[in-house]
């Protein structure tokens, strides 16, 4: 059976950096908490949730802290293979995606239906050979961190950080442990600043074709920059897993125009795609638009 979703009468571990060992698990005794407390879950704070010189990824996370504390907890993504999840601030505003690395597609604590199933009934077919298993939390990480190196300011900021919270699914022994005394693994993963006012790239374009008028000179010019610095990126990672609904547009005529690259979480193949997986090509879905033509 899939993995049980944590009931929220259970409690998460939160210590100082000293006070928690290598796998993210406070050292000694538990701690007793309220019933509040219990409810609301907790974030494990450890080093390396914290990146050094990024005050404002810093504040981010703090926020996300924050809102948890206060029993604001993230939401499962619905959409997708894996369990992601929107992690909220305070007032309920979506800030982070959170995709925690035994949640991944092939993880064994994937939340979703279908993906139980092929790992159970289909597992001659199971994953992507070019890759390695239950590293797409890396992958997306890396994807952000490339394109800081490179300036192309297309991938929204992603770190790994190490969350707990009783939205999370955990092995059921978490789940039937007695009620006060059970604590909640913290989780790492992929932790992704969340972009507002963005649209899947397909939706965008659709508008862009059916009436032209809508692109100006300069802003198609700089639509083709913004192209061009994802598709450096996708060959860089050698991404194989762009389609036009995990690269996003934000378009307000005449004033505003940017491009996100998200879900990089199936990148850096350990192979050449074409030779580990011959009769399943990875084309870049944006290979037969137009601006594909220009570059």
């Amino acid at each position: 059976m899939p993995p049980a979703r944590s009931p929220d009468s259970l409690s998460a571990v939160e210590g100082t950096p000293s006070e928690l060992g290598n796998e993210g698990h406070k050292t000694g005794s538990l701690t007793s908490y309220t019933d509040s407390e219990r409810r609301s879950g907790f974030i494990a704070s450890t080093r390396e949730s914290a990146t050094v010189g990024d005050e404002d990824f810093n504040d981010l996370f703090r926020r996300a802290q924050d809102a948890i504390h206060a029993g604001t907890q993230p939401e499962l993504i619905p959409e997708g293979s894996s369990g992601s999840y929107f992690v909220r601030d305070i007032a309920g505003q979506r800030i982070a995606v959170f995709k925690p690395k035994d949640e991944e597609p092939f993880a064994p604590l994937n939340p979703k239906w279908p993906k139980f199933f092929q790992r159970v009934m289909c597992f001659c077919c199971f994953g992507r050979a070019c890759l390695i298993p239950n590293s797409g939390y890396l992958s997306e990480t890396g994807a952000s961190v490339i394109d800081q190196r490179l300036e192309l300011n297309v991938v929204p900021k992603t770190r790994v950080v190490k969350l707990a919270s009783p939205a999370f699914y955990y092995e059921r022994r978490f789940c039937c442990a007695y009620e006060g005394t059970a604590r909640l693994r913290p989780k790492e993963g992929s932790f992704q600043k969340f972009v507002t006012g963005y649209e899947p790239a397909d939706h965008v374009i659709a508008r862009w074709q059916y009436d032209s008028s809508l692109l100006t000179e300069e802003e198609r010019k700089r639509f083709v920059l913004l192209f061009q610095k994802m598709i450096a990126l996708d060959y860089i990672i050698r991404n194989t897993d762009r389609h036009m609904d995990n690269w996003l547009i934000r378009h307000v005529p005449g004033t505003t125009l940017e491009l996100a690259a998200i879900d990089n979480g199936l990148a850096f193949p350990v192979k050449h795609p074409e030779v580990a997986s011959r009769l399943r090509r990875f084309p870049f879905k944006w290979q037969s638009l137009e601006w594909a033509q220009q570059v």
